[in-house]
């Protein structure tokens, strides 16, 4: 079920829904997803056995602004991770899609899941900020703390204009880089693979920024491992969509 413009009185069918793909695409529309909030968080209460929801996908677009930019965006974004806190709180989902987020700020609230297996991330840069360098593993910390039964994670960075993480990999011919100079060379991703290392996670994607000489497809690096006591492989593939 797809929901972006809806009349004020419509009810969400939530003991029937498997899947919810929310898109907020401007300040007004940020109200369905607090109003489903709401709406869910009554009905978990009058129902909590029934609800079959296992997918949210939310995309989080965050419009700009001429006037108080830096003070507008900082209230949606805590605004929104409010109404995302409940949601979750009231189910036991499965998969969690995020596109649009800017980053988690530490004010911000996080939200909670003790059922969530697969957590997909597409980061943007944020309209008050320079283009982000480098992925904040504090706010990608915050989140993934909160998971703990996180087995799939997917970080998707492509649409950040500065991101430089991933770019000395894309560089490489050798398919597999040594621990030193992936330590020394990919000073944030390996720090962020690292502390994944010591996660339930099984399975990490991160999707960098393209090189200006790339050729088509889109570069996708892979952690794997079949259990958390295990070592990461280390992956490098090309997909290619359409």
């Amino acid at each position: 079920m797809t929901l972006e413009n809806v009349p004020a009185n419509f009810r969400i069918p939530w003991q029937r829904l498997r899947r919810l793909h929310l898109r907020i695409r401007r300040e007004e529309t940020l109200q369905l997803l607090e109003k489903c909030a709401k709406d869910l968080a009554v009905h978990a209460d009058d129902h909590p056995c029934r609800l079959k929801l296992a997918c949210l996908v939310l995309h989080l677009p965050w419009p700009t602004r001429d006037v108080d930019i830096s003070e507008y965006h900082h209230g949606l974004v805590i605004r929104a991770s409010h109404a995302l806190a409940t949601l979750l709180t009231s189910l036991r989902l499965r998969s969690l899609h995020i596109t649009g987020i800017t980053g988690w700020p530490e004010q911000a609230c996080v939200p909670k899941n003790d059922t969530l297996e697969h957590l997909r991330i597409q980061w943007l840069d944020s309209p008050i900020t320079t283009p982000t360098a480098h992925i904040s593993l504090p706010d990608v910390h915050r989140l993934l703390s909160q998971f703990p039964k996180l087995d799939r994670f997917e970080l998707e960075g492509r649409q950040l204009l500065g991101l430089v993480d991933g770019h000395w990999l894309l560089a490489q011919q050798s398919a597999v880089p040594s621990p030193g100079e992936f330590a020394i060379y990919e000073p944030n991703l390996s720090s962020l693979v690292q502390y994944i290392r010591f996660t339930t996670i099984l399975f990490f994607t991160f999707r960098p920024q393209p090189l200006p000489t790339e050729e088509p497809g889109i570069r996708e690096f892979r952690w794997t491992r079949s259990s958390k006591e295990e070592d990461f492989v280390f992956s490098r593939w090309t997909i290619y969509e359409g």
